[in-house]
């Protein structure tokens, strides 16, 4: 542009496609660094922005979802954001359920460990110092650190074990 030139003269002139359009190519169950690298191999510029989420049923630094999201056609210099999986997340079993009736405990621990109740694990068992119907143990242990998804068991008091006494009335000590 500004150039003088002869008459008659031709010149050459180059016509814009627009902006490079890219189509986001699927990124979900891919490693953090294979993403990276199907992204420029489909030729997106490698700055990325990462998310870090916590999914107890996808493996840590597995891709979950990316955004722009699959299939999608955005302009070659458009930032990915990946959804990346830092695997489940760590809880504290609560410390204060020994002793407390099954249904609460079963109903606190799955809740925490993210769990069905269903999932959890109750034993039957005597105590002399546990009231019948409470919660006498927990695995894992009250204030241990899992990951969500772990499976737990209790155990709940029946009460002390009940013998039967026979009947001595009229027999010697020895026999009694």
């Amino acid at each position: 542009a500004g150039s003088r030139l002869e008459r008659g003269t031709e010149v050459a002139i180059v016509v814009s496609l627009g902006i490079e359009m890219l189509t986001v190519p699927s990124l979900a169950d891919l490693t953090e660094e294979e993403a990276r690298t199907q992204l420029s191999d489909a030729g997106f510029t490698v700055e990325l922005e990462s998310v870090v989420v916590a999914d107890r049923n996808i493996p840590e630094g597995t891709v979950i979802s990316s955004a722009p999201a699959t299939g999608e056609s955005v302009p070659h210099s458009e930032v990915v954001t990946l959804t990346v999986s830092s695997g489940p997340e760590q809880v504290t079993i609560p410390q204060d359920l020994l002793n407390k009736p099954e249904t609460e405990v079963i109903s606190a621990l799955a809740a925490t460990l993210d769990i069905a109740p269903e999932a959890i694990t109750s034993t039957p068992v005597y105590s002399d110092d546990v009231a019948q119907g409470l919660v006498v143990s927990i695995s894992p242990e009250p204030g241990s650190v899992h990951p969500q998804g772990t499976n737990a068991t209790i155990e709940v008091s029946q009460g002390p074990e009940l013998f039967e006494v026979p009947n001595v009335q009229g027999k010697q000590i020895g026999a009694a």
